[in-house]
Formats: structure tokens, sequence, C-alpha cells
């Protein structure tokens, strides 16, 4: 198994905590954004999307210089927008708010969106950028500079900035948004209810392997993923399930192959 370190004391790191609401909240469902809502989706039809989003994000990226990070932005930004394309009214960020926002990626149905698409040889590293991704999401991964905002906070900070200057885009957000956190003004209780209610989507394929590691090491380490440390037993292996589906399939038929066929990596085209 695969070692973690323990995050700093809660008072220094500032770590964000899950609330027992929220943990009670989550159910064992397997629903992606496009799934349970009244409306089945064709095999060719999701197709169709994954084609759409990804002559979207070769058109976004078409004045970036080649090579890597050419390669992973693309194909990065084809899985926002399939999601987006296939989540009826969503808010794509990073097209309404402002590019590379931190953290969510897509907000629906009071439910945050942050979206990976991770590929690499070794599966013990891909499992673990992961779950780094996820205690991101998650507000446990510190500020580089202390006393700075952790990720969840900045993403706060500027739904709250758009709010108060921006009325005309926050009326389109605030739709979306779970009702509590319409009326907020302070960025903690924000960022809290961020938490509360983001998952991190990846490749359906990635899904599996992600979660068995992630069991692993939230045993071992709870609070590097906002567990209560008091937590042990069948209470303890509650919340880890509960923890382990924040982790989702971007679909259930959308594989890293599709994006690694679609964006060749040599020439950064398809």
């Amino acid at each position: 198994m695969v070692k973690e370190t323990r995050t700093h004391n809660a008072e220094r790191s500032q770590i964000a905590k899950i609330s027992s609401k929220a943990l009670e909240k989550l159910q064992s469902s397997e629903k992606t954004t496009n799934e349970g809502e009244g409306k089945k989706v064709s095999e060719s039809e999701v197709q169709k999307a994954f084609s759409y989003s990804a002559d979207q994000a070769r058109k976004e990226y078409s004045d970036h210089a080649k090579g890597g990070v050419h390669y992973y932005k693309r194909r990065g930004r084809c899985a926002e927008l399939f999601v987006h394309t296939m989540s009826y009214n969503s808010i794509d960020t990073n097209k309404t708010l402002r590019k590379n926002f931190p953290v969510v990626d897509i907000i629906h149905g009071k439910r945050f969106y942050s979206i990976k698409v991770r590929g690499h040889s070794d599966r013990g590293v891909l499992v673990r950028n992961y779950a780094h991704d996820l205690r991101v999401a998650l507000g446990t991964v510190s500020p580089k500079n202390p006393g700075r905002h952790n990720a969840v906070e900045l993403a706060a900070k500027e739904l709250l900035e758009c709010r108060e200057h921006n009325q005309q885009v926050w009326k389109k957000i605030e739709r979306q948004l779970p009702t509590e956190m319409r009326k907020m003004t302070d960025i903690r209780e924000m960022s809290k209810t961020i938490i509360d209610n983001i998952y991190l989507l990846i490749p359906s394929d990635h899904v599996q392997a992600t979660r068995e590691y992630l069991r692993q090491v939230a045993r071992r380490h709870p609070e590097n993923y906002g567990l209560p440390g008091n937590l042990a037993g069948q209470e303890l292996e509650r919340a880890i399930d509960q923890l382990c589906h924040r982790i989702q399939p971007i679909h259930k038929e959308i594989y890293l192959s599709n994006f690694t066929t679609t964006f060749r990596r040599r020439t950064g085209e398809a």
C-alpha cells in the first residue's frame, strides 16, 4: 500500500470538515450528472455529445502551442464541456465566470463538480493523483502560502464577488446553487457548503480503482479527507462509503480511451 503523510493540525492548515449533515445527505447512489433526471440518453447521443465537446475543446485551444500541456488541456476541457452538454442548464464556470476557475468546473442541480482526466501507466500514481484532487475539492489541502485562502475558499470568494459586481451572471448561477447558499455573505460558510456538495468526476474505468485506494488511505488518515478523527468501526466505514461516492464517473460510457484516441499525444491533434 502507498504511504500518505498526515496533514498539519486543523488550526494551522484550516482544514475544512465535512459536516455530519452532509455525510447523511450523501447516499450510495451511482447517478452521474446526466442520469436519473427522467431522460434516457442513447449511446449514439452520448458519442455525439462527446464529439461535439471535443470539437469545441480543439477550437478553444487552437491558438496554443503544441505539446504535452496543450494535449492535457484539450482533453480536460473536453470532459468539462461534455458534462456541461449532458447536464441541462448547468453552469460551465470556465465560460460563465472565468477561465481556470478554482476547483469547481460545473455547477448543476445544487451540486458542484470538479472534473479530472488523468492518464498514467502506473496505476498507483493515477489513483494517488485522483485522491489528491478529491482532497483539493474537500478543502483539506493547505495553500502554498500560509494565511492565504485554499482553493475552495477562493471559489467561494469569487462567487461572492460575482454576486456583488455582476448581478446578471449571478442570477443565472444562483438557480443551480443550494438554496441556503444564495444569501450567504461569509467566505468560510460558502466554502463549507461547496465542500458539502462537491463531487469529483473521472473516466468511468478509473472509478473503482480510485475508490479502492481511497478506502485504504481514508482508514489510515481520515482527517486528510475531512472526516472526523474520532470515528471508528462501522461508523468510520459508513463515512468512508459516503466519501467514496464523491468519486463519480464523467459518464458510465466515457473511458480514458475516449480521450486518448480523440486527442493524440504526439501532435496534440485529433
